[in-house]
């Protein structure tokens, strides 16, 4: 092999090494842009829980949830919501809707389920939410019938805090 294809193949190389890490930077950066800033104080005695997950989208890539739920201390009655989406590959926005919510019961599969109902300013397609235990929580349409999922994302939200 000529000096001169070596010279070629070192750049072409270096060329491609430092694309690639460009390319994993960007990815990274833009997660990081994405996350939700949103801060909690997991000693505040009105503080109930975070739950966050990533559900299917029609017109992006996925959607990253995050649902911040407060209670009464006093009574651990239900008191306000914050809920952010980012549309990711959408413009990666952040939206978010605050209100109050309660807890109701009956789906249309289980009478006795536990349902945290959102308030009218949230979003259609993020106010219904079945109780499958203390740290998941599953999407319902407005006919409280579970919503389904992709093979890449399902329609579950998860207690991180």
């Amino acid at each position: 092999m000529s000096r001169k294809t070596v010279v070629v193949v070192a750049v072409l190389a270096a060329a491609v090494l430092l694309g690639g890490l460009l390319a994993v930077r960007a990815l990274a950066f833009d997660e990081r842009a994405a996350a939700p800033p949103t801060a909690v104080d997991t000693g505040d005695p009105s503080f109930f829980g975070v739950f966050e997950g990533r559900v299917p989208c029609a017109g992006c890539e996925r959607v990253k949830v995050r649902l911040v739920l407060r209670q009464n201390p006093a009574t651990s009655e239900p008191t306000t919501y914050v809920l952010e989406q980012i549309n990711v590959g959408q413009g990666d926005e952040r939206h978010t809707t605050s209100g109050r919510w309660t807890i109701t019961r009956g789906t249309k599969a289980d009478p006795r389920a536990a349902v945290y109902r959102l308030g009218a300013r949230a979003p259609e397609g993020f106010r219904l939410y079945q109780v499958a235990d203390d740290n998941i929580l599953l999407f319902l349409d407005d006919g409280m019938r579970l919503k389904v999922g992709d093979a890449g994302h399902s329609y579950t939200l998860s207690r991180t805090s």
